[in-house]
């Protein structure tokens, strides 16, 4: 059985690979989470220039409007800033470099919790994990621990001002193996509201959205809640409540 979730964080971060991740993963979890009293920030690794199968838009001009969507959805669930990487949809690949991008973001924002994709899943409900998504989540896992909290890891942070930082807990979803669940029936209307931003993405974002419900829905039901998400959960410093 899955432990749920109860206690809010002061500060959580969401690692995500594209402009609309977040919104699929955990909005609904971020969005209860910030009408409790938490600060949020997003962190994007790639500006999703690449996400549509139309040949009349460019990549070019798609990465602004994905820019535009990705900030509106954020707002839509209270997030407090948004940082989206000047790293291009499907070239993106575990690199020392990359690696460093979280590293430094971890110690700006520094955050009690993370949420990122689950990079040790290949195949999710919705079909292949995309290799963005598992380059994100194997980056955010690492720059987590140990190399945020290493003071010569990426030693050029110091010069910036930033210090190392240990985070308690990570979170992660579309995975294989959930083992917890947070009630999110105070967030899943924001949720919603926040997958609706992404028009580039969903040809029909109301039936995007009702589905999207739906499975909260389903979920909740197991658990004995109207609404709920479920992740893999990793405590470092301490167990939650």
């Amino acid at each position: 059985m899955a432990e749920q979730i109860v206690a809010v964080p002061e500060r959580v971060m969401v690692v995500a690979a594209h402009p609309d991740d977040a919104e699929m993963g955990c909005a609904a979890t971020i969005a209860t989470w910030v009408r409790a009293g938490a600060q949020a920030f997003y962190l994007i690794t790639t500006n999703g220039d690449k996400g549509t199968d139309e040949l009349e838009i460019t990549p070019e001009e798609l990465a602004p409007i994905r820019d535009k969507e990705a900030r509106a959805a954020a707002a839509a669930v209270g997030v407090s800033e948004v940082q989206i990487l000047p790293n291009r949809d499907g070239e993106l690949f575990y690199t020392y470099e990359f690696r460093g991008q979280v590293v430094y973001w971890v110690r700006k924002w520094r955050p009690t919790v993370v949420f990122t994709h689950d990079p040790s899943v290949m195949f999710s409900e919705f079909g292949i994990n995309h290799a963005d998504h598992r380059a994100t989540g194997a980056a955010a896992i690492d720059a987590v621990y140990p190399f945020a909290r290493g003071p010569w890891q990426y030693p050029e942070h110091l010069a910036e001002g930033l210090q190392p930082h240990k985070v308690d807990e990570m979170f992660f979803w579309g995975s294989g193996q959930p083992d917890a669940w947070i009630d999110v029936s105070d967030g899943i209307d924001l949720k919603i509201a926040a997958l609706k931003c992404h028009v580039s993405q969903f040809s029909d974002p109301e039936r995007t959205g009702t589905g999207s419900r739906e499975r909260a829905e389903r979920v909740g039901k197991e658990y004995g809640v109207p609404y709920a998400e479920t992740f893999r959960h990793l405590a470092f410093r301490r167990p939650r409540p």
